[in-house]
């Protein structure tokens, strides 16, 4: 079968095409139509056609090639408090009677209503006693067949009007709808290419915080920056959207604007040290050592200005003419030495570290002093 010259629709979110049909040539209440398609459809499928909700209402009739099965439209949106959390639900209103001429209508005057729901997270909620707002009236769930997989069959029945229930928006028990928030401290900022940043959100329940919440993030265009459980990495240069929400109610998000700018590339810079054996007192302009004294000489690098994780070094000693028995020269370890002034002289050393890591290398002069 040819679904390439059917219609375009999407199931589940999922665009596609289909053959569409009436399922009946009577006219009935109901806006039933057959659906044909080579992907499999399960009853409580949501169909977006013609820019309308429909649901499977029925089992798949499956052909060698192709999926059929009977599709309702949506004839009313449901709004439902569950969990302190507002949702509105495209539905099926079907409380219908017989006319005079045979004919069917919506009859609320009975007083008793059905609606049905595809099955997902947040339908599966309702409960008994839940209530809802629709065709003028309050009404509340009295019972809930879920006997059909893939779907919620509600049955509900008039209750009366409440004090806090907002009838013209439609939303019972308006008082149980929480008040949430996501803040974060930092709000929108730069990410350098390559580079992440991590953001740590404040849900905020009826202005208390609230540490139960599971957050959902997104960006608007990965190929600039990806985010993952709030640690946004820049990828290329642009600007992108990141958005927070909660998981239970996507209504509740943040925006934050983040603009990827390149990476400007470190500032590396190095100092040597005088310090005592045991690293204190460190002294980064005079360089003498006392006869009869030994000090420490070490290294440490800098990233930006800010003393950073160190490199390694490997360290070289100029006697500069100084003779051998006047100073014990000893390497400690991978960023310090120690040097024993043993006998002054008017001449200097000459200390170099050079890094490992960068190739960069400090030198520094060092006086062996008499103690007068």
């Amino acid at each position: 079968m040819a679904f390439e010259k059917g219609e375009s629709i999407t199931i589940n979110g999922v665009s596609n095409t289909a053959i569409i049909s009436d399922a009946s040539d009577k006219p009935s209440y109901y806006d039933d139509k057959y659906i044909r398609t080579a992907t499999e459809l399960k009853t409580g499928d949501c169909i977006s056609y013609q820019n309308k909700t429909w649901f499977v209402i029925s089992q798949e009739d499956k052909s060698e090639k192709s999926y059929r099965a009977k599709m309702r439209r949506s004839n009313y949106k449901v709004k439902a408090v569950l969990e302190e959390v507002l949702h509105e639900f495209d539905a099926i209103l079907e409380t219908v009677s017989v006319s005079i001429d045979g004919g069917k209508f919506l009859d609320t005057v009975a007083g008793k209503i059905t609606v049905t729901l595809p099955t997902d997270t947040f339908s599966d909620k309702i409960e008994v006693n839940i209530r809802f707002i629709k065709l003028g009236y309050v009404w509340k769930v009295v019972g809930v067949d879920r006997s059909q997989k893939g779907l919620n069959i509600i049955h509900a029945e008039k209750d009366l009007i409440g004090a806090d229930d907002d009838m013209g928006n439609e939303i019972a028990n308006k008082n149980l709808i929480a008040v949430w928030s996501i803040n974060v401290s930092d709000g929108n900022r730069k990410v350098n290419v390559g580079m992440d940043y991590t953001y740590t959100p404040t849900v905020l329940k009826n202005g208390l915080e609230y540490t139960g919440a599971t957050l959902m993030w997104q960006s608007s265009d990965v190929s600039i920056a990806t985010v993952l459980d709030g640690v946004v990495h820049g990828v290329a240069v642009g600007f992108v959207a990141i958005s927070v929400s909660m998981a239970v109610n996507p209504s509740v998000r943040l925006d934050l604007n983040i603009e990827i700018a390149e990476k400007i590339p470190d500032v590396i810079t190095y100092k040597m040290y005088k310090a005592n054996l045991d690293g204190t007192s460190k002294d980064y302009t005079t360089f003498t050592i006392l006869q009869g004294s030994t000090m420490l000489f070490g290294m440490e690098k800098y990233i930006n200005g800010v003393l950073g994780a160190n490199d390694t070094y490997t360290f070289t000693l100029n006697p500069n003419g100084v003779p051998s028995g006047n100073y014990v020269y000893t390497v400690l370890d991978s960023n310090s030495v120690k040097i024993q002034n043993k006998l002054m002289s008017t001449l200097k050393l000459i200390l170099t570290a050079t890094s490992d890591q960068s190739g960069q290398y400090i030198t520094q002069n060092i006086q062996l002093k008499g103690l007068y």
